[in-house]
């Protein structure tokens, strides 16, 4: 289990400022982390400490919106705890919604979480009024997030565009020596894929290529993954090269390899990484997107092409 073990002063400086920031924007859901602060609580991960999910979120921060757990299918919580008692624990310390699905996702598991809920109310370990305070909490969100209710709030279509605004501004470019004018033609795009996981499967959209063929009609593209993996040089005037940060520092390390032997060839290749930054800057252009989705590939395509 990951630990974030600096104290508060630290926490409440870097780890929690950004929490502040999105609260006084008005979020409306706000997703726990399986992450143990001791500072905070020296014996709970965050989804199941009720010091951090109320005392601290709701009752310091003065929070009223849903929170939602983490996959709670994933080994820091169903190895720890087991997966129906983890869940009892969340609700109990003041999660409203349990994620799940990674793994169990049948109508089983939700029999089983079922049954888990209501042996936990019938001990007096958990009480109604939590159980109803969630489902409310549920229903809220649910309401607001409508399409027909956020209409009635705005005077209008919901906002779309606004992930595309936080993918430009989280952008981090890079401009190498052998950097020249934004690609006009239509490049080649290499694309370096880790093994899906439960996270993310192989039907998840990401990259820049989309994004690149819509602005430069013929952009090719290719897909490579595992060791070894790595293009033969594009005779092409552009090529790109794309990869998603892997949390497997194994998964990273072969798509680094990758990058760099394309990079030893075509020293004017752009580099997009996407995902959380984990390499130094390589290539005639580098751009760290700090994400993955669909935007993400749409920002870093108005960089390449000088948009």
């Amino acid at each position: 289990m990951p630990v974030i073990d600096v104290d508060r002063d630290v926490l409440n400086s870097r780890d929690l400022a950004p929490f502040r920031a999105a609260l006084a924007a008005g979020t409306r859901a706000v997703m726990s982390a399986h992450i143990l602060a001791p500072a905070l609580d020296p014996e709970n991960p965050g989804t199941v400490s009720r010091r951090i999910l109320t005392d601290l979120l709701r009752g310091e921060f003065g929070y009223d919106g849903l929170i939602v757990t983490d996959g709670m299918d994933m080994q820091a919580i169903a190895g720890r705890y087991g997966f129906e008692r983890g869940c009892v624990l969340a609700i109990a310390a003041g999660a409203d919604a349990i994620c799940v699905g990674g793994g169990p996702s049948d109508e089983g598991t939700v029999l089983r979480l079922r049954d888990a809920f209501v042996a936990a109310v019938r001990s007096g370990e958990l009480s109604e009024e939590r159980l109803a305070d969630a489902a409310d909490r549920v229903r809220a969100l649910a309401d607001w997030a409508s399409v027909s209710g956020a209409a009635e709030r705005s005077g209008g279509a919901p906002d779309t565009g606004i992930g595309l605004v936080a993918a430009r501004r989280a952008l981090t470019v890079t401009r190498g020596e052998t950097c020249t004018a934004p690609i006009t033609e239509a490049p080649y795009v290499a694309t370096f894929t880790p093994l899906p996981n439960i996270a993310v499967g192989d039907e998840t959209p990401w990259g820049v290529t989309a994004a690149l063929e819509h602005r430069l009609p013929g952009t090719a593209s290719g897909s490579f993954s595992g060791d070894g993996a790595a293009p033969r040089p594009s005779r092409r005037r552009g090529s790109a090269a794309s990869w998603r940060s892997s949390a497997t520092r194994i998964a990273t390390t072969w798509m680094a390899a990758a990058v760099r032997t394309l990079v030893a060839s075509r020293p004017d290749t752009v580099v997009v990484e996407m995902g959380v930054p984990q390499s130094a800057p390589t290539g005639a252009l580098h751009i760290a997107t700090r994400g993955a989705a669909r935007v993400c590939g749409e920002a870093a395509a108005e960089v390449i092409t000088g948009a």
